[in-house]
């Protein structure tokens, strides 16, 4: 084992490092004890041990007294060790998941795993009733789940806690794994994690492995004695089962807990001199608190636009739906009075006292471990921290951006009055990048929404790091969310979904009403196609299409995209100009979930097209690393992608075929409104907004499960989605499909429309239905076309070869139109054929 083990040992079980006994049992010297309080002695101490024998340490606080037995070393045939009585408190409950095989033998890695499933579901039960996160760790053999209490050591106590493990092991014990019930005794031990667990021999199928701590929450919460009992009723007979409890107001539930200190909203708002006009429960647990005038702007106070809420998990939020007022919270509403300083202030450890002859490298590695920061990575081997937050929550940051490195810049300087040079800084990361990638988890993270085993997770990248999740049962916000989002530097924080309250005899709008307050389309079937296309950008990881705006001057497209951007992904920079290089195109793309691209003229080059191409269908780009080596970096791109423009952006058959064009509407000048006008008004309305697409998703998920369709377009993923949302909608799935059918046949024939030499070549080959000869002689003849058509191509067609490159790049336009074309040599002579099917079989279809 390694002495970094041991002091993550002690930092969750033993923080005030106080005595703890080490024991080794069926040795060669008998039973081995000692009691240490230091991880230097005790891992000096077990080194030699480690691998030959199983080591064990006392889980809960014993009597201090009793160290004097052997303090700080090992004796050999110790006669006295722990007993139950020497206990001073219990502090633990130990859930001890242990497969079933031959005695005296490890497990398998199948037992292994069987283990862990069950622990999952063991700990899934126990956040249904309200427990916090465990401490999870890995016994050698089985799975531990540890449980911080707060409980005396009675007979009573060992009574409740014998009496849970029975409960829990009746319901989840099977066949195949076991759940402990003697681990309720107060002088249990149990595995020295970090030690091998050594039963047996050590085979390849029956291994000895080293136990380990898997997870530990950033911070311990205590599990109640109530909550305990409540647990054991509930697991009881039917009639012991106490009503439960899933969503409405949270007037009988613990106030809230915020560092450390409980905050009842409504004594809060009483003691403030906040006026709450009414409350409202929320239908994803908890209360929204009206406030009858904004603490922060006086001139918001008319329209009730202030709020906090209380969520059933515990924790507050606060804000205002004016748009000056985006950037408050409840942080900043605790700032306006002074006595809540303290629930403002940064509250950390104090820093432990470094060695002046430390670099200043180590000293900040030591201070980012004392933080409790932690670590994974990605397949793209790209590091990743969890850094804890002054609000107890857990912010998630890529380690090489400007965001990490400026917090560790201020946790130094904090620290120690004085800043930190960029080698040093240099240093440090390197470091972490490399304990990321090579001790640590790989696990993908996520910017704004992910898809994930039929749920929608959606991010709104506030202080308190909330997390909303979709699927089938509806909506709700999570405490611990399984996928770690990670806040670009570009991000802005999105609004708390919320229903609306309407007068007596009022209906509340849908949200394909209030849309048309915002959109403008030429079409009924622009406007459909948008709605459902917006909701299904929720939907991470599926093929996405591009949005292509089009229209005249004036036409609101800039706006459109705003509007976009407002409701699935705010940012502070809402549209961007479409960089030149295909490295800042790539940047772009890899930095945000969804980015909007206005005025795009002129066409866009293959190499550009290509990498939308690779976005919407969430795949890698590879890039050097560095010029002086050959190793890449594959980077993936699966962003949300739009544009606006007034001609069409490529003449790219593959690239328009991922695109939806939808053509905005000219405003008339008498309707006309200034730009922040409308997206402040926006931003009243995004709340409800928000909440509708949320409850329309919900009920598309149950649509989708059901959903057969027989035939799909090309990006089959986004169609079927699209067809459910429709459906939940009341649009009509067939309808949906039928609509995006119809725009991309329509997007193709502005495409050829807008290219002059292609236009022609189809005309031609329309007329003449074959052609065969050479390429000189079809030059010839396409010239002649194009002057029965008014049209002078040869300043575009000034060589054969010219031709033969446009002829290869539109063969797949060609084909779409029932064009086919054969290249070959006669006599010596080469020649191409061109010919059009039949009209009975002249199927204009898409590509497969």
């Amino acid at each position: 084992m390694n002495k970094e083990d041991l002091s993550y040992l002690f930092e969750i079980f033993n923080p005030e490092n106080v005595y703890i006994e080490s024991r080794i049992l069926k040795t060669e010297s008998g039973t081995i004890s000692g009691y240490f309080d230091n991880v230097d002695d005790l891992y000096k101490n077990i080194k030699r041990y480690d691998g030959r024998y199983n080591v064990f340490f006392t889980l809960n606080p014993i009597v201090q007294d009793v160290s004097c037995r052997s303090v700080n070393h090992f004796t050999e045939w110790a006669r006295n060790t722990t007993s139950d009585k020497e206990i001073a408190h219990r502090d633990w409950i130990l859930i001890d998941l242990d497969p079933e095989r031959p005695a005296g033998v490890s497990s398998t890695d199948e037992e292994l795993a069987k283990a862990e499933s069950l622990a999952e579901k063991v700990e899934g039960f126990l956040t249904e009733q309200g427990f916090p996160e465990p401490v999870k760790c890995m016994s050698g053999n089985g799975i531990h789940l540890l449980y911080l209490i707060d409980m005396e050591n009675t007979t009573d106590s060992a009574k409740c806690i014998k009496e849970f493990l029975a409960q829990m092991d009746k319901k989840f014990s099977n066949p195949d794994v076991k759940i402990d019930t003697t681990t309720y005794n107060a002088g249990r031990i149990t595995k020295l994690y970090g030690t091998v667990a050594c039963k047996g021999d050590s085979t390849k199928d029956r291994p000895h492995r080293r136990s380990k701590i898997i997870s530990a929450p950033e911070e311990l919460v205590i599990v109640s004695r109530k909550q305990i009992e409540d647990t054991i009723s509930f697991c009881a007979p039917a009639e012991a089962k106490p009503a439960k409890v899933v969503s409405g107001s949270l007037k009988d539930k613990e106030p809230t807990a915020y560092r450390g200190v409980k905050i009842e909203v409504r004594k809060f708002c009483e003691s403030h001199g906040l006026e709450i006009v009414r409350e409202k429960p929320l239908d994803y647990g908890g209360t929204c608190f009206v406030l009858s005038e904004c603490p922060w702007n006086d001139e918001h106070s008319r329209d009730s636009g202030a709020y906090i809420i209380e969520f059933a998990n515990g924790k507050i939020c606060a804000g205002c739906h004016h748009d000056s007022c985006k950037d408050e919270n409840w942080r900043t509403l605790l700032k306006k009075f002074p006595d809540m300083k303290a629930y403002t202030e940064s509250y950390r450890r104090e820093p432990s006292k470094k060695s002046k002859d430390m670099a200043a490298s180590q000293i900040l590695l030591a201070d980012i471990k004392e933080e409790g920061h932690r670590f994974f990575h990605d397949k793209g081997e790209n590091a990743y921290a969890a850094v804890p937050l002054d609000n107890g929550h857990i912010e998630y940051m890529a380690v090489n951006d400007k965001r990490y490195k400026q917090s560790l810049r201020r946790m130094f300087y904090r620290n120690y009055d004085k800043t930190i040079s960029e080698e040093a800084m240099r240093q440090a990361i390197d470091t972490i990048d490399a304990e990321a990638n090579y001790n640590s988890a790989e696990i993908i993270p996520a910017t704004r929404c992910k898809y994930s085993n039929g749920h929608i997770y959606y991010y709104l990248a506030d202080e308190e790091q909330t997390v909303f999740c979709v699927s089938k049962e509806g909506i709700r916000i999570l405490e611990d969310c399984p996928i770690p989002f990670i806040k670009r530097q570009n991000m802005l924080a999105q609004v708390i979904p919320m229903d609306r309250e309407v007068r007596k005899g009022e209906k509340k709008p849908s949200f394909q009403k209030l849309a048309r307050k915002y959109w403008k389309f030429e079409t009924e079937e622009d406007m459909i196609l948008h709605n459902v296309v917006l909701l299904t950008r929720f939907i991470s990881d599926i093929p996405a299409p591009i949005v292509y705006y089009k229209g005249d001057r004036g036409s609101a497209k800039t706006t459109s995209m705003k509007l976009d951007k407002m409701l699935i992904d705010p940012s502070f920079t809402d549209i961007k100009a479409l960089p030149s290089s295909i490295n800042d195109v790539v940047s772009a793309l890899s930095g945000q979930y969804m980015i909007c691209f206005d005025n795009v003229e002129g066409g866009i080059t293959k190499d550009v097209a290509n990498i939308f191409c690779i976005s919407c269908s969430s795949g890698f780009f590879s890039k050097r690393k560095l010029f002086t080596d050959n190793e890449t970096a594959d980077i993936k791109l699966s962003t949300r992608l739009s544009f606006s423009g007034i001609t069409t952006i490529s003449g790219r058959a593959d690239f328009l075929d991922r695109c939806i064009c939808l053509s905005t509407k000219r405003i008339p000048a008498s309707q006309r409104q200034p730009v922040n006008d409308i997206l402040e008004e926006f931003q009243k309305d995004l709340p409800y907004l928000l909440y509708k697409s949320m409850k329309i998703l919900s009920k598309a998920m149950v649509i989708y499960e059901e959903l057969e369709l027989s035939e799909l377009p090309r990006m089959a993923d986004f169609a079927k989605f699209g067809y459910a949302i429709a459906e939940a909608m009341k649009y009509g799935g067939e309808k949906f499909l039928e609509i995006y059918d119809q725009n991309q046949d329509e997007l193709l024939e502005i495409m050829v429309e807008e290219d002059t030499i292609l236009s022609v070549l189809i005309e031609f080959i329309r007329k003449k239905h074959y052609f065969c000869g050479k390429m000189m002689e079809l030059r010839a003849q396409l010239i002649g076309q194009a002057e029965q058509m008014d049209i002078d191509i040869r300043y575009l067609l000034k060589t054969e070869n010219a031709l033969s490159r446009k002829i290869n790049q539109s063969q797949s336009v060609l084909a779409m139109f029932g064009i086919h074309l054969e290249r070959g040599k006669s006599n010596g002579n080469r020649y191409i054929k061109i010919w059009q099917e039949e009209e009975g079989n002249n199927q204009k279809n898409r590509m497969e």
